[in-house]
Order: structure tokens, then C-alpha cells, then sequence
């Protein structure tokens, strides 16, 4: 007689489930301020790792200082647009602060071009980093870079040009306050340029006339009350002109938040901030949301 043998085939749960185990991925949530901080590790190290760009950079921060102390001299009138100093430290307040809103559209517009063109963007925007995130990781080494840029362009103006802002606690902390505002007032902007070009896929040309424009007509080189009526108009229309006009008034003139002048430009600016921010984060919503729903997010 024979006996069938029936192997034991009984699965060794323990294993499997070992086996299982092993091979899942989890992910460990992380908080927005180490993500922002993992973005700034990788920008400075991009900006440090070519050595002729950071030269590049320090050139740039010492020509324009350099060209307008020698047109300075040129200018008799020692009390340009009601503060004090003279010309030179009229415009190097303008040229040093500006490159908040210069860097505001570099960090978040030319960046992520520059990440479409490399394929990086929808690798990024398909995990749990939200766009938003996204921009402002971006932007945060640019932040830093551009309180670098106002120190050391400040500084020098001190130490070698006869630059004499007004420094002490109040007025320091003062124009730290400005500088967040001036920021706050433009970010809503780059948000919007950065929700235009994942869809657009192109670099946004509006970002670009934005900065030019400022340049122009908002106080940068030159008082806005020279300026006719209609681009005046203009200039009282964009966040600089308030931004510089408080700076010059604190660093120039030696006054406080708590001043007339300085309180209006404070309340314009934060207006402008609230308004605008809400509008930027809609706009780069709905550039985002569209770019998934046509499959365009890796796109460029």
C-alpha cells in the first residue's frame, strides 16, 4: 500500500513578514523649516562650488558703489530728496536694499526655469513638498546672500567712502523691520511669476520688467519728486518706493518706526503684503494644480 506523502508547505509567516518588512520604504515626516534648510545647504553649495561666480558677485557689489562715490563729487547739493548725507548716501541705501527685490526674482523665477531646464522641478513637486515650500526653500540662501549684500556694500561705504548712516539700537532694529517688510511686500509677486512659468515653461518676461521698472522709478538713484506726474503716479503705485523712502529716514535721518514718515511707509507695505501674498500663493496653486492635470510638471 502506498501512502501519499503531503508536504508541509505551511509558509513560514515570520519570514515573509520579515522579507515584507525589509523591503518597505518609510518616510519619516519632516518639518518645513528643515526642508528650507536642506534648500540652502544645496543653493549655497551650488553658488560656492564655482569659484569665479562668488568672484563675479564681489565685483559686482564694489563697482556700483565705486562709480556712483566718484559721481558724488560732481553733486553740490548735500541734501538730496530731504536726507541728510549727499548724494552718495542717497543712492548707496537705494543700490544696497534694491537687491532684496533682485533676488527675490532670482531665487524664485530664474530657479525654477533653471530646474525645469535641469529636470529637478517635478522630481521635487510630486513628493509632500508643496509648492510653496518649494519657492521659499528656494529663495532662503538668497535671503541670506542678500543681507550679505547690504552689509558689505553698507560697510564699505563706511570704512572707505565716508558713508555715515545713523547706527544705533533703535534705528538697527528699525531697519531690520523695513527689510522683512520690503520683502513681505514683493514676495507675493515671485510667487505669482513662479505660478506663470510652470505652465508657461518659459521665463517670465513681467518678472523682469517689474525689476526694471523699480530700478527706474522708485528712488533707487534719483528722489521720485523729480519724476513726471504720471510715472510718479507709477512709482507710488510699487512697494520699493515706500521701502527706501522708510530706510532713508532711518539710516539717513536717524529716525524710528515710531515716526510719522517711517509709520506710513511701514502701514503701505504691509497693505501691500497682505494683499498680495494671498494673491501670489492662489496664482502658484493654480499653475501647479494646472501643470499636474495636463501632465506637464517635468516639462521645460
Amino acid at each position: 500500500m502506498h501512502h501519499k506523502v503531503t508536504p508541509n508547505i505551511t509558509p513560514n509567516i515570520t519570514g515573509v513578514n520579515e522579507v515584507i518588512n525589509s523591503l518597505k520604504e518609510t518616510y519619516e515626516p519632516v518639518g518645513v523649516l528643515y526642508i528650507i534648510k536642506r534648500f540652502f545647504l544645496k543653493e549655497f553649495k551650488i553658488w560656492t562650488g564655482y569659484g569665479s561666480l562668488v568672484l563675479l558677485d564681489f565685483i559686482q557689489i564694489f563697482l556700483p558703489i565705486l562709480t556712483y562715490f566718484f559721481l558724488d563729487s560732481l553733486i553740490s547739493n548735500k541734501n538730496v530728496g530731504g536726507f541728510s548725507g549727499g548724494y552718495f548716501s542717497f543712492v548707496i541705501v537705494g543700490i544696497s536694499f534694491q537687491h532684496f527685490v533682485y533676488e527675490i526674482f532670482m531665487a524664485i523665477d530664474w530657479n525654477t526655469r533653471r530646474e525645469q531646464n535641469w529636470g529637478t522641478v517635478e522630481a521635487v513637486l510630486v513628493t509632500p513638498i508643496n509648492p510653496i515650500t518649494y519657492a521659499l526653500g528656494n529663495y532662503s540662501c538668497y535671503f541670506c546672500y542678500s543681507w550679505f549684500y547690504v552689509i558689505l556694500t553698507l560697510g564699505t561705504g563706511m570704512l572707505l567712502l565716508g558713508f555715515r548712516p545713523v547706527l544705533n539700537l533703535t534705528t538697527v532694529l528699525s531697519t531690520i523691520v523695513v527689510s522683512c517688510l520690503l520683502v513681505t511686500s514683493h514676495l507675493g509677486f515671485g510667487l505669482a511669476s513662479m505660478g506663470a512659468i510652470l505652465v508657461t515653461k518659459a521665463a517670465n518676461p513681467a518678472a523682469t520688467v517689474f525689476d526694471w521698472i523699480s530700478r527706474l522709478l522708485c528712488g533707487m538713484f534719483y528722489p521720485i519728486a523729480i519724476l513726471p506726474i504720471g510715472l510718479r503716479i507709477i512709482a507710488f503705485m510699487l512697494p520699493l518706493t515706500y521701502s527706501l523712502d522708510a530706510l532713508r529716514h532711518i539710516l539717513l535721518n536717524g529716525e524710528s518706526l515710531w515716526s510719522i514718515p517711517v509709520l506710513k511707509d511701514v502701514a503701505t507695505l504691509l497693505v501691500i503684503s497682505v494683499l498680495f501674498i494671498p494673491l501670489g500663493i492662489l496664482v502658484l496653486n493654480m499653475g501647479y494644480r494646472k501643470a499636474l492635470r495636463d501632465g506637464t510638471l517635468g516639462h521645460y
